[in-house]
């Protein structure tokens, strides 16, 4: 009796298909709407290696990085995971219930109330809000367990309102030592041209845990300034250098000895931008100036003090991914600021991935409308996310799809320019020495 060898046929159809299944390499990424890519280079290090996102990469992909991939060898996609150190803290906050009660004043001197938080209970950050305007007032902040009893906590802190026609900037909060006394004693003292009674109007309270994180610190280049005479502002402008900077603090120097001075920081990540406009002839592109996005408005200020100078000159806890920087001083009446220096603060980013041995990898970027990809990586590699150790870096950049971004037209075209301004000056030269001449004959 002869065996049936159908079941025979049959496993070996199956297993040659699952070897060919598992031989044919996963499909390529598609590139297209990629506009550069570069390699990345290894010095011998495999597993999880770290690769840091440089100036000149965030300068060519999105501000938030959602359009970087990674491929091997074939082009297929590489889990990552992206570590971003974006701020100048993290912050914890915790509000924390009050009851304003006896409220009181000296006509002339101060304004006081005592906050009650029901029980001891941690806290270290006021938000006061004050009647009138155009203010600056200090503040003595003092602590009690009864009421019978207080304790100084912080004093000379500083409260400012600059109310504009247009706008108001407040400087309304106070930080402090931890504590937990169940009562606060807040006390704001009158300026001299303040009327007989300042009202506190309202406060509220928190508990704030700040864990700093690192910044690295960039010269934010003054390229110019402007003086709006109309509004007494004067405008400073600043180049970073590079595009979409996760920009988390900027620092001024300031030479002027005491000011208090309500701001607007605002950020562009260029000078110009091209439109489509609708013309009788068809769709023409026409260049004007890049708008100003607005970042953060308050109040500049640096306070003589018998004991100590108390400044604030600091712009923190910014998300501004931007390449050029705009700060606007309103002056008032007042003499324009001399700023010195300007220092920018930046996050860091980090991608993270697995580097096999004998692979090759490269980094691909410069798309404006992808979207972030998803991996499980993160999930199964939650230790990824503190940082890895080995570093890899990047090789040159090469352009996809002639997309390398051009010059400005006046730098692209040097040659046209001075060729007509030579010829400008010739002509002129010309028109000169003949009416000479026909004066000289007259």
């Amino acid at each position: 009796m002869t065996r049936c060898r159908f079941p025979v046929i049959r496993r070996r159809f199956w297993n040659c298909l699952l070897l060919l299944a598992v031989s044919v390499p996963a499909a390529a990424f598609d590139l297209n709407g990629w506009t550069w890519k570069r390699p990345i280079e290894n010095q011998g290090a495999t597993g999880y290696v770290g690769l840091n996102i440089t100036p000149d990469v965030f300068d060519q992909s999105q501000p938030s990085l959602n359009d970087l991939r990674i491929l091997d060898k074939n082009g297929g996609l590489v889990p990552f995971i992206i570590n971003w150190e974006r701020t100048a803290s993290r912050e914890k906050r915790e509000a924390r219930s009050l009851q304003m009660i006896n409220a009181t004043f000296e006509a002339g001197k101060f304004s006081r109330v005592t906050l009650d938080f029901g029980e001891s209970v941690q806290k270290s950050q006021l938000q006061v809000s004050l009647s009138g305007d155009n203010y600056r007032r200090a503040a003595l902040i003092e602590g009690s367990t009864d009421t019978l009893a207080w304790e100084s906590i912080a004093e000379k802190q500083w409260l400012f309102d600059v109310s504009l026609p247009d706008r108001r900037y407040k400087f309304d909060t106070l930080n402090f030592p931890v504590n937990n006394f169940r009562y606060l004693r807040l006390t704001v003292e009158n300026m001299p041209d303040d009327p007989r009674r300042i009202t506190i109007e309202n406060v509220s309270a928190q508990f704030v845990v700040t864990t700093p994180g690192r910044l690295e610190p960039i010269e934010a280049k003054l390229t110019a300034t402007h003086v709006d005479s109309f509004r007494g502002d004067s405008i400073y402008e600043f180049d970073l250098g590079y595009r979409n900077l996760p920009v988390a603090a900027v620092e001024f120097g300031v030479e002027n000895p005491w000011f208090h001075r309500a701001y607007d920081l605002s950020g562009r990540n260029s000078t110009t931008e091209t439109l489509s406009v609708r013309a009788e002839s068809g769709t023409q592109q026409r260049e004007r100036e890049s708008p100003w996005q607005g970042i953060r408005g308050g109040v500049l200020y640096r306070i003589g003090d018998p004991e100590k100078v108390k400044e604030s000159v600091k712009i923190g806890g910014l998300d501004a991914p931007y390449r050029y920087l705009q700060l606007r001083i309103h002056n008032g009446d007042d003499r324009a600021l001399k700023l010195t220096t300007a220092t920018a603060f930046l996050g860091s980013a980090q991608l993270a991935f697995d580097y096999e041995t004998g692979e090759e990898y490269t980094l691909a970027g410069g798309n404006s409308s992808a979207g972030a990809p998803s991996f499980d990586l993160a999930t199964a590699k939650p230790k990824l996310q503190a940082g890895v150790g080995p570093r890899v870096t990047l090789g040159a950049i090469q352009w996809l799809n002639d997309s390398q971004p051009q010059a400005p037209w006046t730098e692209r075209n040097a040659g046209i320019l001075w060729t007509g301004l030579i010829v400008a000056a010739g002509a002129m030269l010309f028109l000169v020495l003949k009416n000479l001449k026909q004066t000289g004959s007259q």
